[in-house]
């Protein structure tokens, strides 16, 4: 790395020499040592590169990351378009919009709901068990709480309510106690919050024409407290569902140490 800085120094040094005096002389080492320069960092940046992606090989989401910094993919901030075509229709009225991409994404459902032909099969068919021990959602600790908040990401993106996750995360230690005592009473209750319920609806473009209301798939982003209850749940549920042996060998997604790899490799064998 060092040696290379001191590359890049000489090559500028090099350049300004050729500016002040643009003899033949001079063009000829500044070219010379440009292209010595640019080959070693692309073996440079080779190398960086297939480090990280080895480093990472366990992990599909920062390969990912990796391949689109590789191929220069840049993430952005999608930007709607200010008009939609809908039955013959331009709209421009952002109320409206909103409006026909609410009437969209709950129709969504109950669309695909009705093309699905009913099964014969009973779901208890893939239960061979007798599951008799009942699953119960005990109460929270504040320990439990405080260390669930440090395992959840505090990049996500921020719900109608506006609080970032890295506030929580930051303030745990003062507002444990009351964190504690509202998601048990919604734990022992079996009710939760309706403001923890509440979603912000982000319409994510897929693809070809952006004022079509079709070419758009929702994204529903709760509040950051929901994230800390959803977990709480998810740790007592994945716990018992482990315990008893209750999930097939076949399911992949949202399990540890599986993944939808695993699904395309047994796919691919059987």
């Amino acid at each position: 790395m060092l040696s290379l800085l001191k590359s890049i120094k000489r090559k500028n040094t090099l350049y300004k020499r050729f500016l002040n005096n643009p003899s033949p002389r001079n063009e000829h080492q500044y070219k010379c040592f440009k292209n010595k320069l640019n080959h070693s960092l692309r073996i440079a940046k080779r190398l960086y590169y297939e480090k990280k992606i080895e480093e990472a090989k366990s992990n599909v989401k920062i390969t990912w990351k990796l391949l689109n910094e590789v191929l220069n993919k840049s993430h952005f901030k999608q930007k709607l378009p200010h008009t939609f075509h809908f039955k013959n229709q331009t709209l421009d009225d952002p109320k409206l919009i909103a409006e026909r991409f609410c009437d969209y994404f709950t129709s969504i459902g109950p669309n695909l709901a009705k093309k699905i032909l009913p099964s014969s099969k009973s779901y208890r068919s893939f239960l061979s068990g007798n599951y008799l021990h009942p699953f119960i959602l005990k109460e929270a600790t504040e320990q439990e709480i405080i260390h669930v908040c440090s395992t959840l990401k505090p990049g996500a993106a921020l719900g109608f309510d506006s609080i970032p996750f890295t506030l929580i995360k930051e303030t745990i230690n003062l507002i444990s106690n009351h964190i504690t005592h509202i998601f048990n009473l919604s734990l022992t209750s079996g009710i939760v919050p309706l403001e923890l319920k509440i979603a912000r609806v982000v319409p994510l473009f897929k693809a070809d024409d952006k004022s079509s209301f079709s070419n758009y798939r929702p994204i529903s982003v709760l509040p950051s407290f929901s994230k800390i209850l959803e977990k709480l749940v998810y740790n007592r549920l994945i716990d018992y569902l482990n315990m008893y042996k209750i999930l097939s060998d076949n399911q992949f997604g949202y399990r540890k140490q599986h993944s939808t790899e695993y699904a395309l490799t047994l796919l691919y064998d059987k």
